[in-house]
């Protein structure tokens, strides 16, 4: 992939292995001071699914996350509606918890430091090019039944483009489709979907299932 996902994915490292999951790029937590005409700064409260659709040899390739926050409470949930489910649930600044939802299980992770910027949770709303500040230019494509439709073409990569689509009452994007561009012809390579987007969410998200165990290290 030209442009990497900067979502949630740098979680996936963290887990057990056999995730699947490649890790993304740091982003800071306050909102990104770039030329970009729209909002890069994560609500203090929220909650949605993630939908990250790979395009190869003329398959497509289709994963689910959840993502939820409430201050500094999060939780990522991987390969969510299936048995696979695994999640990383932050308590505080300085503990999470890793999730296996089809062992039951769970075990402590101690941040040891770690500070209110590794949140990776604020990647959902901005990309590795946002952040890095590479030049950008964007062209406004005009906005149908609130949704804003932004081009965007990168200065260090003429063979990509990306379409960004803006949800003008929440002024966040919900969707973007990365582009190749192969012989003066745009191939869809992977697009990124934030649906079923909610302003709250409910504490019980950022609970220990009660019927889980600790996973205790082998003797």
């Amino acid at each position: 992939m030209v442009i990497s996902l900067s979502i949630i994915f740098s979680y996936g490292c963290r887990f057990w292995s056999g995730t699947g999951t490649k890790p993304g790029s740091d982003l800071p937590v306050a909102e990104v001071q770039t030329n970009v005409p729209f909002e890069t700064k994560v609500p203090e409260t929220f909650q949605a699914e993630i939908v990250v659709s790979t395009y190869a040899g003329g398959k497509k390739m289709k994963r689910t996350y959840f993502i939820a926050k409430k201050g500094v409470k999060s939780i990522v949930v991987f390969d969510h509606g299936t048995e696979n489910e695994k999640a990383d649930l932050q308590t505080d600044l300085s503990t999470s918890y890793l999730i296996d939802r089809k062992r039951k299980v769970w075990k402590k992770r101690t941040r040891s430091g770690k500070k209110a910027d590794d949140d990776e949770l604020r990647k959902f709303l901005t990309t590795k090019w946002l952040n890095e500040k590479i030049g950008a230019e964007f062209e406004n494509l005009g906005a149908t039944d609130n949704l804003a439709k932004y081009r965007v073409r990168l200065a260090e990569s003429e063979k990509t483009e990306v379409i960004i689509f803006i949800d003008e009452n929440l002024n966040i994007p919900v969707k973007q489709e990365f582009y190749s561009i192969v012989d003066d012809q745009r191939v869809l390579s992977y697009s990124v979907k934030v649906e079923n987007i909610k302003t709250d969410a409910d504490d019980k998200l950022f609970t220990l299932p009660e019927e889980y165990t600790e996973e205790l290290k082998p003797s």
